[in-house]
C-alpha cells in the first residue's frame, strides 16, 4: 500500500469522526430536569368558570417551545390519582396571543389572574377566541392597594423575612381550631426557603415549613426539594407536593372537611412519594427523560 492510499485511508476516517462529532453536537440534549408551573384552569364561557387544572412549561428562553395543557384530576383507584388530558398540550401562543418571553415560570394562582413573582400578576384583558387565546397585560405591577400585594411584600403584617421573595406555591387548609372545629388557612409556601405564611393571621410572619402541620411528618430539608403544589378540592381537601427534579411526589387530605365550624374528626392522611410516571402516560416533551 503506497503513501497516496494511507493518506486516503487515514482522511476519511478523519471525515467520518468528525462529521459524527458535529451531528452529535447538533442533537438537542436530554431534558433531564423539567419544571412546570401549575394554575387552576378558568375558562370563559360568558363568565369565568373553573375546570380543572393548567400545567404550563415555560422554562425556555423562546415562546415557540413554551406550551401548556388543561388536566383533571381522577382517583383511579383507592388512594391513587391520575392526571386525564382534557386540552392540549398546545403552544403558549394558543393561549396568549402577548406572553412575555422573560416568563419561565408562575408563582400560582388562576389561568385568567395569576400571580407570576411578588411584583407582577398577569391579568387576562380580553379573551378574543373565547374559551383560549387570551391577552395579558403582562406589565401590570402590583398596587400597594391590594391584598396580594400586601401578602407578599409587607413585612410586618404578612410576609415577614420572606417580603419580596417569589413563592412557589399557595393553599387554602382546613384544620381544627382551639375548639377542634374546622377553619381555613390560607398559605403561601416559599419551599426554596423552607417557610410559609398564613395570610389569614395578621401579623405572624414567615414561619419555617418544619412547623406546618397538616398530616405531614417533619419533612426537613425535603420541603425545600418541592417546587410546585397543586390542591384537589373536595369535602376533605388533597393536596399534591411536586418535586421535578426527581420527577416525583407525595399528598396529603385534609382531617378537616372544608365546612366552617364542622368537627374535625378524620384522621391525618399522608401518602409517601411516588413517581410522577404513575399520574399519566406524559406527552411527548414533557416530563422527565
Amino acid at each position: 500500500m503506497n503513501n497516496k492510499s494511507i493518506f486516503a485511508i487515514v482522511a476519511a476516517i478523519l471525515f467520518t469522526f468528525t462529521a459524527c462529532k458535529k451531528e452529535k453536537a447538533s442533537m438537542p440534549a436530554a431534558r433531564e430536569n423539567p419544571s412546570l408551573s401549575i394554575l387552576d384552569n378558568y375558562e370563559f364561557d360568558g363568565t369565568w368558570k373553573r375546570k380543572g387544572y393548567m400545567l404550563l412549561d415555560l422554562n425556555h428562553d423562546d415562546n415557540k417551545d413554551k406550551k401548556f395543557m388543561v388536566v383533571d384530576i381522577e382517583n383511579a383507584s383507592a388512594g391513587g390519582y391520575q392526571f386525564v388530558i382534557r386540552r392540549g398540550p398546545l403552544p403558549i401562543d394558543s393561549l396568549a396571543t402577548n406572553w412575555p418571553p422573560q416568563v419561565k415560570s408562575v408563582a400560582f394562582g388562576y389561568s385568567n389572574d395569576m400571580t407570576v413573582n411578588a411584583h407582577m400578576r398577569m391579568q387576562v384583558q380580553s379573551a378574543p377566541g373565547g374559551r383560549f387565546t387570551y391577552r395579558y397585560d403582562s406589565i401590570y405591577k402590583f398596587s400597594s392597594a391590594i391584598l396580594i400585594y400586601n401578602y407578599l411584600n409587607n413585612p410586618t403584617l404578612y410576609a415577614g423575612t420572606m417580603a419580596g421573595k417569589t413563592p412557589q406555591g399557595r393553599a387554602n387548609y382546613w384544620m381544627g381550631d382551639a375548639m377542634g372545629l374546622s377553619k381555613p388557612q390560607d398559605i403561601i409556601y416559599y419551599f426554596k426557603e423552607g417557610y410559609f405564611t398564613n395570610v389569614i393571621s395578621v401579623g405572624n410572619g414567615a414561619k419555617p415549613l418544619t412547623t406546618f402541620v397538616d398530616g405531614i411528618p417533619n419533612l426537613t430539608d425535603d420541603w425545600k426539594k418541592v417546587d410546585a403544589i397543586l390542591t384537589l378540592y373536595g369535602t376533605y381537601n388533597t393536596h399534591f407536593y411536586f418535586d421535578f427534579d426527581k420527577w416525583q411526589f407525595f399528598y396529603t387530605k385534609d382531617f378537616c372537611p372544608s365546612i366552617w365550624g364542622a368537627p374535625c374528626s378524620g384522621g391525618l392522611q399522608y401518602a409517601d412519594y411516588q413517581s410522577m410516571n404513575k399520574l399519566m402516560n406524559w406527552p411527548e416533551g414533557w416530563g422527565k427523560k
